[in-house]
């Protein structure tokens, strides 16, 4: 039996992309805790669940375009904690997202919002 619906499995995808990218010789995004989410995920998830996500080819224009996605909502969220420093940032949708540990050594405001 599955664990994940069909939208929890391309939030997969996504997690999945942008690890990829991470790691080619020169990605366009360094996403360290990507990488140990996905080593993580993966023994937790069912062998049906592992062989559709993790076995599938993805194309290198999509994961490219996923990681180069992800580094412009982290530039844009980097302004926005730089000019409103006790502001608050709401990620909806946010899947497997790893923003929080790609913007900052420092602590700031956070919340992430997704489906159960």
């Amino acid at each position: 039996m599955d664990i994940l619906n069909d939208v929890s499995e391309t939030a997969l995808i996504t997690l999945r992309a942008r690890v990829l990218e991470a790691k080619r010789e020169k990605p366009v995004i360094e996403d360290v805790i990507g990488v140990e989410f996905i080593n993580k995920l993966q023994s937790l998830l069912p062998v049906e669940t592992r062989n559709r996500i993790f076995n599938r080819r993805l194309s290198s224009i999509l994961t490219r375009h996923i990681a180069l996605r992800a580094r412009k909502y982290d530039f844009y969220t980097r302004t926005f904690i730089e000019n409103n420093p006790d502001g608050m940032v709401v990620s909806l949708g946010c899947g497997f997202d790893t923003r929080y540990w790609r913007i900052s050594d420092n602590t700031w405001k956070y919340i992430e919002i997704d489906l159960p």
